[in-house]
């Protein structure tokens, strides 16, 4: 059975499973939909249907999403969070759709120019998938909250240059943050108990963190 024929099942028989069910993020078509699928990661559902009304009236197609101005689309988007990775993500997906799928949106689970713009991160043993949403060490899985999850990130994808606690709290919390927080310091340390030893994460006296080769 193709992946189609198993979506037509599916289809099917969820008004079965699930009477009166329904996606709580508000949209009109496809495109609609995937924009807020990428805003909803790490954020409430309330708070991307906030955001959305007025970023579809400004970029109501891919072609002006695909060349919107990244500073532009980070303030339309900032309250939903992580809004810097998000506006990359935005841009990418609208751009694949311009590519490769002649200016329309797909309506099947066939989308393989989504993923390519996501790379998946690998240091010293470490491997971070985000758009599986999974990390791991030498094989073993990690099991990391939001933050833990962001910050790795952050520095796997620095490629061994020191990220300063500041940088960390802008992107993985909230420009807006507390900049006395001790935030960012109680992360690493849980995330260096989850990494295990040898530890990895180099504290680098007043600069920040890196991950160590």
């Amino acid at each position: 059975m193709t992946a189609q024929e198993r979506v037509a099942q599916l289809v099917k028989a969820w008004p079965k499973v699930y009477p009166g069910a329904h996606c709580e993020l508000d949209f009109h078509n496809p495109l609609q939909l995937l924009v807020a699928t990428i805003l909803s990661a790490q954020c409430t559902d309330k708070r991307v249907n906030m955001v959305t009304p007025a970023l579809f009236k400004r970029y109501p197609t891919p072609a002006e999403l695909a060349a919107a101005r990244p500073e532009e689309l980070e303030e339309m988007i900032k309250s939903t969070g992580f809004f810097r990775n998000k506006t990359k993500s935005l841009i990418g997906m609208a751009q694949a759709v311009v590519a490769d799928h002649e200016l329309a949106a797909p309506l099947s689970m066939s989308f393989p120019a989504a993923s390519k713009h996501v790379r998946v991160l690998e240091r010293a043993g470490l491997r971070l998938d985000p758009a599986q949403h999974s990390a791991s060490r030498g094989g073993r899985a990690l099991d990391l909250g939001p933050k833990e999850f962001g910050a790795l990130e952050l520095l796997l994808a620095a490629e061994g240059r020191v990220v300063p606690a500041g940088e960390l709290l802008e992107r993985v919390w909230d420009e807006m943050a507390d900049p006395f927080t001790t935030a960012v310091k109680v992360t690493i340390s849980r995330l260096r108990r989850k990494l295990g030893d040898p530890q990895l994460i180099e504290t680098v006296s007043h600069a920040g963190y890196r991950i160590g080769a």
